[in-house]
């Protein structure tokens, strides 16, 4: 059987429409009410988002590096003295710690072999000067004879004097008898010119002889060759000296030397104008010293540079064995790029800074790896080296972050503190009064 519809059921529809209606009106309503304030609660989490930075300007200067290193004072040298003659000491003149000045006696050898061997040279020497002496005079004898004809001393001299008495007795000027004669007196004079050479080469043999015996007597006294205090007497009274052998030892105190060990950063300090002080425990003022030598070899163990300095010691007051402090002060040759130590923070593995650059109606942090390095004596600062990529270049004039920028990501919009100067919109227009710029 078929089901009439009543007027209540035609009723139901419109009343269903109606509340649907209703609801999407409801819910319209609600979503415009909000919408304010979720614009609102977006530009408060922007605005979070935005980190305030301290930033500085990178500025090019000379740099100044000034370290200290511990050293210990040593003498300049150590000087072994040795015995140039064989024998045995009979006399020492100074004692372990004596001053000496440069040629002082040290030791004396026994020289009487010496004597003998020396005197028998000056007489050597004597005989020679008589026999060139006599030498001279026959040949100066002979070459007279030519313009002054006299009777003369000698067998050669007899035989001429007895050619000339048989030409007069003969009579007459026999022009052979006056060649023969030319001829004995041309040998004559040929013989004692050569008996003059060889006189005087053994004069000059004796002479040489002389010498190194004087040379050998007075080797017998062992003489200091350098100024300084004598550390080591090895050759006692009584006891034997070879030729060549050490007898003594004297160490040089002005100047003293002290060498000092240096890192690898310290020693790229040293290649410009290099100023050194050595400041000694008991005294007040510094005293100046030179650098000598810088040795460009590491020790194997240490990982160390040696450097040996000059300190001058006139007065005497500086002792070997004396521990100082050495101050070294290295002016830069030429300018350097500057970066504050603080700037650099840790990304991974590497250590970046941000530099600040201005884009538009913002401020955006670029990330940049620089090279650098360590500045000695200025834990502040490090040396900025050319990078070889153009995002690693930072340059004179950059404007870095050096607080607020641990936290910072490459791009980040960022606003800078206590800047007067905010970078514009690009349309010109002001941005809003109150709004931060970011």
């Amino acid at each position: 059987m078929r089901r009439g519809y009543s007027a209540i059921d035609f009723l139901i529809v419109p009343v269903l429409c109606g509340m649907i209606v209703l609801g999407g009106v409801t819910v319209f309503a609600m979503v415009q009410r909000e919408q304010p304030s979720r614009r609102a609660a977006g530009e408060s989490a922007l605005a979070r988002l935005t980190e305030v930075v301290g930033t500085t300007r990178l500025t090019e200067g000379a740099v100044t590096t000034e370290f200290s290193r511990r050293g210990v004072l040593l003498p300049s040298q150590q000087v072994r003295v040795h015995a140039e003659a064989t024998g045995r000491a009979v006399a020492r003149h100074v004692s372990v710690g004596d001053k000496v000045q440069q040629d002082d006696a040290i030791l004396e050898l026994d020289g009487k072999l010496v004597k003998i061997r020396l005197d028998e040279a000056r007489a050597r020497q004597q005989s020679a000067q008589i026999q060139l002496a006599d030498a001279e005079r026959q040949l100066a004898d002979a070459e007279d004879s030519d313009t002054t004809p006299k009777e003369k001393n000698g067998a050669g001299k007899s035989e001429t004097g007895k050619s000339r008495a048989d030409k007069a007795v003969n009579g007459g000027s026999d022009k052979s008898s006056e060649k023969k004669q030319q001829t004995d007196e041309d040998d004559l004079k040929r013989d004692l010119a050569l008996r003059r050479d060889a006189a005087r080469a053994a004069l000059d043999l004796a002479n040489a002889q002389c010498a190194e015996a004087e040379q050998a007597y007075e080797a017998r006294v062992v003489r200091s060759p350098v100024h300084g205090i004598v550390s080591q007497i090895l050759v006692d009274t009584g006891e034997y000296a070879a030729s060549g052998h050490p007898v003594a030892q004297v160490i040089v105190t002005d100047p003293m030397k002290v060498v000092v060990a240096v890192t690898a950063g310290e020693m790229a300090a040293l290649n410009g104008e290099v100023s050194c002080e050595v400041v000694v425990a008991r005294e007040t003022a510094p005293r100046p010293a030179k650098m000598l030598r810088a040795i460009p070899v590491a020790d194997p163990i240490t990982k160390r540079f040696s450097v040996e300095l000059e300190v001058p010691n006139g007065d005497g007051q500086l002792r070997a064995g004396l521990r100082v402090n050495v101050l070294f002060r290295c002016e830069g040759g030429q300018n350097v790029l500057l970066l504050p130590r603080r700037a650099l923070t840790r990304r991974g593995d590497a250590l970046v800074c941000f530099r600040i650059e201005s884009a538009p109606a913002c401020f955006v942090a670029r990330q940049v790896e620089p090279h650098f390095a360590a500045i000695v004596g200025r834990p502040d600062m490090v040396r900025v080296l050319p990078g070889v990529a153009e995002e690693s270049v930072l340059r004179a004039n950059d404007e870095v972050a050096v607080a607020g920028h641990l936290m910072l990501e490459d791009g980040a919009r960022v606003e800078v503190a206590n800047r007067q100067e905010q970078p514009q919109a690009t349309n010109g227009e002001k941005e809003p009064e109150g709004e931060a710029a970011t």
